[in-house]
């Protein structure tokens, strides 16, 4: 049985689980920090390797150097006893700066390795060598090339030279040997380095799976947070749709099954057919057993209902001792049989008061099939009621299933009825909506008309419609039959389509707009809302305009003045365009008394930001008057008659 027995209690709050925020940043801290320090220890010990490298290389081209700058002095000096060329002279002079600017930058690789006695001794024998080389040269220069030749040959001259080239190659070793030296300290250091690296990864190890642990919890936690939510939204739904008293769908919840059956039926070629059930003398009943009473026997009704009736099939409670039970994929005969069985099951109800009196609770039922065109509760009430009562007038405690033979009078009604029932009997005409300041069309109001001797004009059909619940209906008739005049017009602009509120409340918003945006032609549709129609407060308009307004729909407060709730529906509902009663402009052309009330009606709509249209323009006065008032929009008979 489509209805809900025993829902589920709707929690007040789904808490949000909470991420460990504090936990995952201490994680995040300490790798960090590990990654950090690890980084920098093997920088340190690629740079160290790296300037070890660098000193090698260095000190190897600097020795290079030294030795053939060395080299290039004594021969220079050899030469120039053995020819007497100056230019050997000049060779000499030329690269004894370049030694000794290498042997200073050899030292100032490493000054405290030549800060010794050996350091002391070369440096004397450099000194001794230096000198009987230019005493050498002195004497070239006086041509005596022998004596030249004997100091340079000389033990002394040797002496000096092996002593300087022993110093030198022991100087050299010192530095390869110091720059070596601390290798192993740095080795040290960078071994340490790895083993606190090592001890301090199992823990950032066990403190990632330990915080993924985490994460998957509170990720499964949010999942269940979520779909916790998810079954409140669904309960709330559902909720929305049951009548608390019975858990059967009320007439909301009826609503939605019944559009989705009669397409469904339409679309599969089956039939469907609505049982209606009315508790005979239910009145009687709960003065008999009070209320509370009274409840229970409803109750009772219900869950009969439940178990008469298939799993397939919509149990809803309509009134206050009234329910529909919708039967899809039902042939006739098999409905008859449902009805009976259900009416012998209800007459199974016994109460007894307290006065030791009994009292058999009896039903009439109605069945009627339920054609494509049904689209509302109340058309379909429309359809079951009148057979119900009907089999009244025989008895109660029956199932009924013909209507009575009509009248002359009732013939006369039902074809006004057969009439709006009737989709090409609507056919739509169009007055246009004028910028007043630039006297130009902005757009259209679409008005309907019946083609029917009697009743041709909105004030007498829709008054007929609403006296045979039939209301919802015709208005939707009407909306399909100015769509289509609209779908015909080339321009654009605004087209501007009459519903009622109830319309509003009983289609959902769905289908409006697919029957606006399939239909609406080339203008922006633009949905008027007569403000005599709105009953007491307006929230009820509230979800369905919102809904119209995210797709594009503009929505404009028609007759606004007219009605006592004239502010409370334009706060409530924000419309973007508010139409002025045409009360208003019949007045202002009677002086300041009767221009005040639109100026402050003016005003109210300037602090909602909605826009004007003055309507009922009928007059190059009343025109003139509305343009220095800087009322921007306008209509009425001045500018054309519908058509």
């Amino acid at each position: 049985m489509n209805s809900v027995k025993n829902p589920a209690r709707i929690p007040a709050s789904v808490p949000r689980p909470k991420f460990p925020s504090l936990f995952f940043l201490l994680v995040l801290l300490v790798t960090a920090l590990a990654l950090a320090g690890l980084t920098y220890e093997v920088w340190r010990a690629y740079h160290f390797a790296s300037h070890i490298e660098k000193s090698q290389l260095k000190i190897q081209e600097l020795h290079g150097s030294i030795v053939h700058y060395d080299e290039v002095l004594t021969m220079s000096a050899n030469m120039a006893a053995s020819t007497g060329d100056a230019k050997w002279e000049k060779r000499y002079y030329e690269y004894e700066p370049k030694l000794n600017e290498a042997i200073n930058e050899t030292i100032a690789l490493a000054p405290t390795a030549y800060v010794n006695e050996a350091a002391n001794l070369t440096d004397v024998a450099n000194r001794k060598l230096t000198a009987m080389e230019k005493e050498a040269f002195d004497l070239i220069r006086d041509v005596r090339l022998e004596d030249a030749q004997a100091i340079l040959s000389s033990s002394e001259y040797s002496k000096n030279k092996k002593l300087y080239g022993e110093g030198m190659e022991r100087f050299i070793g010192g530095l390869h040997n110091l720059s070596h030296s601390s290798t192993p300290d740095q080795g040290k250091h960078f071994l340490l380095s790895i083993v606190i690296a090592s001890l301090v990864l199992p823990f950032l190890i066990f403190a990632w799976i330990y915080a993924m642990k985490y994460v998957d919890k509170w990720r499964m936690a949010l999942t269940e947070s979520y779909q916790k939510l998810q079954e409140s939204h669904t309960l709330l739904d559902a909720k929305a749709s049951l009548d608390p008293l019975t858990d059967c769908h009320n007439r909301r919840g009826l609503q939605q099954i019944l559009l989705r059956e009669t397409k469904w039926a339409v679309r599969k070629h089956q039939e469907l057919l609505a049982l209606y059930v009315d508790i005979d003398d239910f009145k009687d009943i709960n003065e008999k057993i009070g209320h509370a009473g009274g409840d229970i026997v409803i109750r009772e009704i219900a869950n009969k209902l439940r178990g008469s009736l298939r799993d397939t099939d919509y149990v809803a409670r309509v009134g206050g001792d009234d329910f529909i039970a919708l039967l899809p994929d039902t042939p006739w005969q098999h409905g008859v049989q449902l009805a009976e069985r259900l009416r012998l099951n209800i007459t199974e109800t016994i109460i007894h008061t307290t006065n030791e009196e009994t009292i058999q609770v009896t039903a009439s039922i109605s069945l009627a099939p339920v054609s494509e065109d049904v689209i509302s509760i109340n058309e379909l009430l429309a359809e079951v009621q009148p057979i119900l009562e009907q089999g009244r007038i025989v008895g109660k405690n029956r199932v009924s299933f013909h209507m009575k033979t009509k009248s002359a009078e009732e013939k006369s009604e039902s074809d006004i009825l057969t009439t709006l029932r009737t989709p090409e009997a609507f056919r739509a005409v169009k007055q246009e909506i004028m910028n007043l300041q630039e006297r130009t069309p902005v757009g259209y109001e679409f008005l309907i008309r019946l083609n029917h001797e009697v009743y041709s004009t909105p004030n007498h059909f829709f008054r007929i419609a609403l006296e045979n619940n039939i209301l919802t209906k015709v208005d939707l008739l009407s909306l399909r039959a100015c769509l289509r005049s609209a779908k015909s017009l080339p321009e654009g602009g605004w087209f501007h389509f009459n519903l009622f509120p109830t319309t509003l409340v009983e289609i959902p918003a769905e289908q409006l707009l697919e029957e606006l945006m399939e239909g609406r032609g080339a203008g922006t549709p633009c949905i008027e809302i007569n403000e005599q129609q709105i009953i007491g407060e307006p929230t009820y308009l509230i979800d369905v305009i919102e809904a119209l307004k995210k797709r594009g729909v503009c929505i404009a407060l028609d007759d606004v003045g007219f009605g006592h709730s004239c502010l409370e529906s334009l706060i409530i509902l924000e419309p973007q365009i508010v139409k002025i009663d045409r009360k208003y402009v019949n007045r202002i052309t009677d002086g300041p008394s009767g221009l005040r009330p639109l100026q402050r009606m003016l005003k109210v709509v300037e602090n909602i930001g909605a826009e004007v249209i003055a309507e009922g323009i009928e007059t190059e006065e009343q025109y003139k008057i509305l343009k220095d008032l800087g009322v921007q929009y306008g209509q009425g008979y001045l500018f054309g008659m519908p058509k």
